[in-house]
């Protein structure tokens, strides 16, 4: 980039850069708009919706697409060169170092699953004293606090996806029903 800088007119330079910093707000705009359209899928529940969605993102998209055709063919030089320079990376290196990792949720469903009698016994026990107050049903706070001492390292942020996925009825707590009827399937001794 310093030798583009040093023999390539700073115009060139500029339309280069602006053509991939446009670039990557429309795929920006554009993974919002795929995120949200298959969270549901993905038990993924974000707290904050912008405003006018979707209408304000395809907008961030077909602005700009006609910015770049405004900006002329050295915007597509600049956005070409990053797309070849990306997929390079990916597939010499990445692909051969990337892992597939599970969601936090299916992680938890697969660990939950192969439960004795004496370890469903200890996770009502678990829910019933994590459960401050006796309301029969778990804050998100509550739960993350019987995850711990169930044994499980999750952190903050991959807790919290599990709880909203176990909160069936979106009501913000966990009953014992919910928790069980969703994650434990007691093997046949």
């Amino acid at each position: 980039m310093g030798l583009a800088i040093l023999f390539v007119p700073l115009k060139d330079v500029v339309k280069v850069a602006s053509g991939f910093k446009i670039m990557i707000f429309i795929m920006i705009n554009t993974c919002v708009i795929i995120l949200r359209q298959t969270s549901k899928e993905h038990d993924w529940n974000p707290s904050y919706k912008g405003p006018l969605y979707p209408f304000m993102h395809i907008w961030g998209v077909v602005a700009g697409a006609f910015l770049l055709t405004f900006i002329g063919q050295k915007a597509f030089i600049g956005g070409g060169a990053a797309i070849l320079v990306g997929s390079a990376t990916y597939y010499l290196y990445g692909k051969k170092h990337a892992s597939v990792s599970t969601t936090p949720l299916s992680t938890f469903q697969s660990q939950f699953k192969s439960a004795s009698r004496l370890e469903h016994e200890k996770r009502i026990s678990v829910f019933h004293a994590a459960d401050y107050g006796g309301k029969n049903h778990l804050t998100c706070r509550e739960f993350q606090n019987a995850l711990s001492a169930l044994g499980f390292n999750f952190t903050s942020d991959e807790s919290r996806v599990i709880f909203h996925g176990v909160d069936s009825d979106e009501n913000g707590v966990i009953d014992i029903d919910e928790f069980f009827k969703t994650f434990e399937v007691i093997e046949e001794e």
